[in-house]
């Protein structure tokens, strides 16, 4: 039997008094509204709120729970599903929003997320909450969200089953005082038609994305119907700033259009607007808000530019790049393309921290070729929270599993449980076991 394995470094955290916020300290962005809620719905936003960091230093979020307090039960919801802001302020949600996942159920009104390695950077983290309707909802049932007083049975500062609230790293849990109560109150109400239309979402360019003029832009997209219809007909409208829309029909490439391009050419430099907008077989139309790009002319001369680009590509190698809008982390080889770390742990594998960093444009990020996945750094540990099974990491992709704790420190030492990184469960069919 494996000796229990623990993914965090104890030793510095138990040095460290136990701290907590108070409600106050939280920035709940909802105000008092009640609206309606529709079967087979989802992206209903039911909390948004913005956790604080550790007393002005960067932090990590781990868990929290949430409870229904009005009557609505898991005869009506489907799935919590909790979000970070990402992208334009405020919640997007589909294909827009950073998803942290969907919520465990602990009972028919309770639900927690939990094992989350979540960055709270200075200034705190925002944080949506959005549901899923099931088919059969009950009328006038209701929903409003809550985060109820930090309760921690056994005073460790971290979660554990019947724990509740929100709970970090630095162990600044809360909120100790209050709850954190949505002023969102949704009634639930099964309608006989569909009477939602569909959301519709640009995936591969931001708003005010700045892209360097090119002969022709792939623009990628996912359209999804609300109360379990389907797309009937999608269109897009690319035109300058300031003109009239001109609407064309872009390519299905999977069913209903839940994924999409269009293939825009003839583009000249200049500012542009792009809107979207969709129907459902039952009538429903939904016309997307402008997203805003520029193209731009580079101003120096070709030997001017051939030289940059000598420079740029002496600098690739090893390179560390993300964008300011999105959390992902690249790793830009010499030869132009890109490797994207999966998760915290694989990156930390490789490097000490994040310092080394670099933040660059959508658009420049748009020019590297993605080439696949970075693997965990060979000499370490894996495994997944569902299996006890500890694997050795190889090369391409390739783990062994070590059958007894004898093996494991044969191989690697007495402290040969230090060097295990935890991975998703959704992640490990990136590895082939030998």
């Amino acid at each position: 039997m494996f000796k229990k394995i623990f993914f965090l470094i104890f030793s510095l955290l138990l040095a460290t008094p136990i701290l907590a916020f108070e409600l106050s300290e939280v920035e709940n962005h909802t105000t008092y509204q009640e609206v309606k809620a529709y079967q087979n719905d989802f992206d209903i936003l039911v909390m948004d709120f913005t956790i604080p960091d550790n007393n002005g230093e960067i932090d990590e979020l781990n868990a929290i729970t949430f409870t229904n307090e009005r009557t609505a039960n898991n005869e009506d919801i489907d799935k919590v599903v909790v979000w970070v802001d990402a992208g334009d302020v405020g919640f997007q949600g589909f294909m827009k929003d950073k998803e942290l996942g969907e919520a465990e159920r602990i009972d028919f009104k309770r639900w927690v997320i939990k094992d989350l390695s979540e960055q709270i950077p200075v200034g705190g983290l925002r944080i949506f909450v959005s549901i899923e309707t099931k088919n059969g909802i009950t009328n006038d049932r209701k929903a409003q969200f809550v985060i109820e007083r930090l309760g921690d049975q056994n005073s460790n500062g971290l979660y554990d089953y019947g724990d509740k609230g929100i709970f970090a790293l630095s162990k600044n849990n809360g909120p100790t005082d209050q709850d954190i109560k949505s002023d969102y109150i949704y009634t639930f109400q099964l309608r006989g038609s569909d009477v939602l239309a569909p959301k519709i979402a640009i995936t591969n360019l931001n708003n005010n994305d700045k892209l360097e003029l090119v002969n022709e832009l792939i623009i990628e997209g996912a359209a999804k119907d609300r109360m379990q219809g389907s797309v009937k007909n999608l269109q897009i409208s690319i035109v300058k700033q300031g003109e009239t829309e001109n609407w064309q029909a872009v390519n299905s490439i999977s069913n209903n259009y839940s994924v999409w391009n269009y293939n825009f050419t003839e583009i000249e430099a200049g500012v542009y607007e792009i809107k979207t907008k969709a129907s459902d077989w039952d009538n429903n139309y939904a016309t997307s808000e402008a997203v805003i790009i520029e193209f731009y002319q580079p101003e120096e001369d070709q030997e001017e530019q051939e030289e940059d680009e000598k420079d740029q590509e002496e600098k690739w190698t090893d390179k560390l790049i993300k964008t300011e809008l999105s959390p992902s982390v690249y790793l830009l080889k010499e030869d132009g393309s890109k490797h994207l770390f999966l998760t915290e742990a694989i990156f930390l594998s490789y490097y000490n921290d994040f310092s080394t960093v670099e933040i660059i444009s959508s658009s420049e990020m748009n020019l590297y070729n993605f080439a696949g996945n970075m693997q965990m750094k060979l000499g370490n540990l894996i495994k997944i929270r569902t299996l006890p099974k500890v694997y050795e990491v190889m090369e391409n992709w390739q783990i062994k599993w070590i059958p007894t704790e004898q093996d494991a420190k044969n191989l690697y030492g007495n402290n040969w449980d230090s060097l295990i990184k935890i991975i998703p469960d959704e992640f490990f069919s990136e590895y082939e076991v030998i």
